[in-house]
């Protein structure tokens, strides 16, 4: 979608936003101190991640590594068919989580292998993508 181009706000959509909105509100919300949220040990690694419509991107900041993964065309296609029609969850959070899945599965088993004891993870998503 281009910067001043139009959407629909579909009555899903407007479930979802008075659900956040719900929520956001809740007196329970309200009583959660805000020091539980930020005093997290450091991250003993950081990894940033994004998704396209054409892929997956990793990059251990830690380790200065970087992985990318292009879609397949059936892949291509369950992103297609999401934009269109949204009948498959293979929507842009999805494909975020999988870039999270992606570096896991990549990395785990080398880091473990080298003993790193990880304990803190720091996933983070953003303008990572690479061209593939």
């Amino acid at each position: 979608m281009g910067l001043f181009e139009f959407a629909t706000v579909t009555a899903d959509m407007q479930a979802d936003l008075r659900w956040r909105w719900l929520a956001l509100h809740s007196p329970h919300m309200n009583g959660v101190p805000l020091v539980f949220f930020h005093d997290l040990p450091p991250p003993d690694v950081i990894v940033e991640t994004d998704s396209s419509d054409f892929g997956l991107c990793t990059l251990d900041t830690t380790s200065e590594y970087a992985l990318t993964y292009r879609f397949s065309p059936a892949e291509l296609q369950l992103v297609a068919t999401f934009k269109t029609t949204g009948d498959n969850g293979f929507d842009i959070n999805y494909r975020e989580l999988l870039s999270c899945a992606f570096a896991v599965s990549s990395w785990g088993q080398p880091w473990n292998e080298y003993g790193l004891h990880l304990g803190h993870f720091m996933f983070t998503s953003g303008s990572t993508i690479l061209p593939l």
